[in-house]
């Protein structure tokens, strides 16, 4: 109330106060970013494999990509056969869009479980397991998501690459 000046807060104050708050979380204070960004030696050889399956053969890098390890864009990843949100979609009403979310940050995922758009998998590994299946059915499923073929050691090289992209310092920004 003091900050907008008014007696009441309502949807447009309380959307702004987060946006607000949101821009002021800076992710950049990862053992990846000193890794990737100043070549320094903070990855172990696990991560480093890691990176080079999230470049290569598992091709994360295709929608997770630039500094906020995202593209921005919707994806549907077969998740489900039948989406009770329907993403993208709901906004176009193009039935392809059916099941599209925008492509999240890999940053900071240890501290962002569960998983999803819907928090439907508990577990990191999970993520990359289904990933590795090539998701489920469904006629809008983004052609990029296809079994991987991973084994367990790539799938924990995988895991290990995607925690080393945690902050370990939080900056305070003022």
């Amino acid at each position: 109330k003091k900050a907008y000046g008014v007696d009441t807060i309502d949807f447009f104050h309380l959307s702004r106060a987060i946006a607000t708050y949101e821009r002021s979380l800076i992710s950049g204070f990862s053992r990846w970013d000193a890794w990737y960004y100043k070549g320094e030696p903070t990855l172990s050889d696990e991560e480093v494999a890691g990176w080079r399956l999230f470049t290569g053969k598992a091709g994360c890098i295709r929608c997770h990509n630039g500094p906020d390890l995202t593209n921005y864009s919707f994806h549907n990843i077969g998740l489900y056969e039948v989406y009770a949100d329907v993403g993208l979609f709901r906004r176009t009403r193009d039935s392809a869009d059916i099941g599209k979310m925008k492509t999240p940050t890999l940053r900071n995922l240890v501290y962002t479980a569960p998983y999803m758009h819907d928090g439907s998998i508990k577990f990191m590994e999970q993520v990359i397991e289904h990933y590795n299946l090539g998701g489920k059915n469904h006629p809008s499923k983004s052609p990029l998501i296809r079994p991987l073929q991973l084994n367990k050691a790539e799938m924990r090289q995988l895991v290990a690459l995607l925690k080393a992209m945690s902050d370990t310092v939080m900056p305070v920004v003022q």
